[in-house]
């Protein structure tokens, strides 16, 4: 089995459980690595685990697989293809040793020139009450600074973030990639690096989710107009 999502896992395991409960799980959540595919530029495209499709549908612009997809223990390598027939590359990870029981979200970004994929693990701390967890993916060719304040603030002081093309809070290893906020603090704009006027974009998070997480990745559409979408964790 290379992949199943995690709904079927459980389904799986509780009818194993029930046909004889001395038996031990061969496969639970906390054994293998579970992931979220998302897609960022305006190809359609469909992932891959290895040489296996994650799923027959395509994923278009701000779209993610439903659910999260397993990973086993290991090596492994993740891409996305587009949809001709035979299927060709479009971006991949290099081949990437994946953890049990880790979370990891990978993105398909174009920097304007290349396609290429973010592997970001997931090491969300749950927050106090009154507060949320923000992470941001700039997955555009252009460096920048993000703000995240009340809907009627100014910006002032320094960046929320600073972040590099094609890079994320946390950068590859996932650390402190989310940024703890009042939940009042649901806008989010976009400025060149170095200023605080005329915002490249903007964005205000719909119900900031207390003591939860939230993804916030900024992209290009078809058009090259830089359009913020949001990513849950996959459950």
């Amino acid at each position: 089995m290379s992949r199943l999502s995690v709904a079927s896992l459980l389904v799986v395991l509780s009818f194993a459980s029930a046909c004889d409960d001395k038996k031990p799980d061969i496969v639970s959540p906390s054994s293998v690595a579970l992931v979220d595919f998302v897609n960022a530029t305006p190809l359609s495209v469909k992932a891959y685990i290895g040489a296996d499709a994650v799923t027959p549908v395509a994923l278009t612009f701000q779209q993610a697989t439903t659910g999260c997809s397993i990973v086993q223990p290991g090596t492994q390598t993740l891409s996305f293809k587009t949809t001709a027939t035979p299927p060709a590359d479009v971006a991949a990870t290099p081949a990437t040793a994946f953890t049990a029981g880790v979370r990891y979200t990978t993105i398909l970004a174009n920097n304007g020139t290349a396609n290429s994929v973010l592997l970001l693990p997931e090491t969300f701390t749950s927050v106090t009450a009154g507060s949320y967890g923000l992470r941001i993916v700039n997955a555009t060719g252009t460096a920048a600074d993000f703000y995240a304040t009340a809907p009627g603030a100014a910006v002032s002081g320094t960046a929320t973030a600073a972040l590099a093309a094609m890079s994320a809070t946390g950068g590859a290893t996932g650390a402190n990639g989310y940024i703890t906020l009042p939940v009042a603090s649901s806008r989010v704009r976009m400025f060149n690096t170095g200023t605080q006027t005329g915002a490249l974009s903007t964005f205000d998070i719909s119900n900031t989710p207390a003591t939860q997480g939230v993804t916030l990745v900024f992209a290009r559409n078809a058009v090259g107009a830089i359009s913020p979408f949001v990513v849950m964790q996959c459950v």
